[in-house]
């Protein structure tokens, strides 16, 4: 599904990528139809809805194929313009297969192996994020080779392009880097520009600088078993790219006034042109019904000290409880803290949802981005 928003530059797009089925004894419900129809039955399976999409990819659609319908955004924030990625679906529907691709820790064990034995480690496994990373140092080596092979008379442009990795757990916002359990707050320049203040933002040399940060901030996320994935996110990550290009005009005018063509070269030189841009790679946390939340495992792993089980092992000893009693009472808790964890979830989702609905409606004049802590740190890259 594509619509269109203010201008014909400012766009949103939709696709569908269909998870294979994994489960024994089950069978598809969900078909698409070559007219480019997602086909889902209703309720009652007296009738199957259709939903229209631009693209649907099948199960089986390799992960190049994917990135092919994202890679023109990416070039747009080369170019200049605020682009954010997104997966959105439900717990265990592949959303960080789709970003990340091969897990970090394989993705940089085949770097190293590149760099000792010479030979490019395999691209097929590569999710939207290391690919796009690798078409932004390219485009910007090459922009600036091009530059350089201009001579003297052309334009002096240089870059930084740094990255930030944060992650939006229970609506609370946190640099999964720099102090992973310490708590971010938006703020907002007098010129309406969107910040968090306190995040750290890394150089990006090459590819692995990149997939170094992800595996950092990969451990600080919070996780949680859930009934389709064991290793379910209950947080937004947010992986973005900024970057910062100086144009220095060099130009010389062939003109006959020495004096004229002085000032106009002086006043070239101190010319420049600063843009900025921001890609925004989001791996949302999964959708859930309270139901599945309430059947969760135990097993979490969090960044924050306030989070841990209610009961130390001193605790434990000192109270009159018995150990079955403690183990209840732990997982109640962690029930418990599941379901805060599926409220703020939803309503972030749903906030989100509504931003996009609002965006691609032509009659909405305000778009509610303060809803929600994903949606305003979007904001610039979404309106």
């Amino acid at each position: 599904m594509e619509e269109k928003s203010g201008g014909e530059d400012h766009y949103v797009k939709i696709f569908i990528r269909l998870c294979p089925n994994f489960f024994e004894n089950s069978k598809d419900i969900v078909t698409f139809s070559p007219d480019g129809f997602l086909e889902i039955p209703s309720r009652s399976k007296k009738k199957i809805q259709k939903f229209p999409f631009k693209t649907i990819f099948q199960p089986t659609s390799p992960q190049s194929e994917i990135y092919s319908n994202c890679s023109p955004y990416i070039q747009d924030f080369v170019n200049g313009i605020d682009t954010t990625i997104f997966a959105y679906g439900q717990s265990g529907t592949g959303k960080t297969s789709t970003m990340l691709g091969m897990g970090v820790e394989i993705f940089l064990r085949s770097l190293k192996k590149e760099r000792e034995s010479n030979l490019a480690p395999t691209e097929a496994d590569w999710g939207i994020i290391p690919r796009a990373i690798r078409d932004v140092l390219t485009s910007l080596a090459e922009i600036s080779m091009d530059r350089e092979d201009d001579g003297e008379g052309g334009d002096t442009v240089s870059y930084s392009l740094t990255c930030s990795y944060l992650q939006i757990y229970n609506d609370t916002i946190f640099d999964l880097i720099s102090s992973p359990s310490s708590p971010k707050l938006i703020r907002e320049d007098k010129d309406g520009s969107i910040f968090i203040e306190g995040l750290s933002f890394h150089e990006v040399r090459n590819l692995g600088d990149v997939m170094k940060i992800l595996r950092r901030g990969s451990r600080n996320r919070v996780l949680r078993g859930m009934e389709y994935n064991q290793h379910s996110s209950r947080s937004h990550a947010i992986l973005q790219l900024h970057l910062t290009t100086t144009t220095t005009s060099n130009n010389n005018n062939n003109n006959n006034n020495k004096k004229k063509k002085k000032r106009n070269n002086q006043r070239k030189r101190n010319r420049r042109k600063i843009r900025k841009s921001t890609l925004s790679m989001v791996d949302l946390a999964g959708s859930e019904r309270y139901s599945f939340t309430s059947r969760s495992s135990s097993s979490t792993q969090t960044t924050h000290q306030s989070e841990e089980n209610p009961l130390t092992n001193s605790q434990l000893k000192r109270s009159s409880i018995g150990v079955s009693q403690f183990s209840s009472s732990v997982k109640d808790a962690d029930v418990k803290k599941g379901v805060q964890e599926l409220v703020r979830i939803n309503s972030s989702l749903s906030a989100f949802g509504n931003c996009i609905s609002a965006i691609i409606d032509k009659n909405r004049s305000h778009i509610p981005y303060r809803d929600s802590p994903l949606t305003r740190i979007l904001q610039k890259s979404l309106r």
